[in-house]
């Protein structure tokens, strides 16, 4: 991913997405860009959307650490 996609991505999302980075965070102590860029990689090999991954983690159906 380019850094305009990257910058692009983090203007587009919403607030599940911040609460779902926010969870990594706390579970692994990882940078907010990390945990960010965990979602997206996570959203791309698995074909979900953002917004379905980060629902998934706030509903502690994934744990990506």
């Amino acid at each position: 991913m380019s850094v305009e996609d990257a910058t692009r991505t983090r203007k587009a999302v919403g607030w599940e997405v911040h609460q779902a980075t926010g969870t990594i965070i706390a579970q692994t102590s990882c940078s907010a860009d990390e945990a960010l860029d965990r979602i997206l990689r996570y959203a791309d090999s698995s074909g979900a959307s953002v917004d379905q991954v980060a629902d998934d983690i706030l509903a502690d159906r994934i744990k990506l650490t």
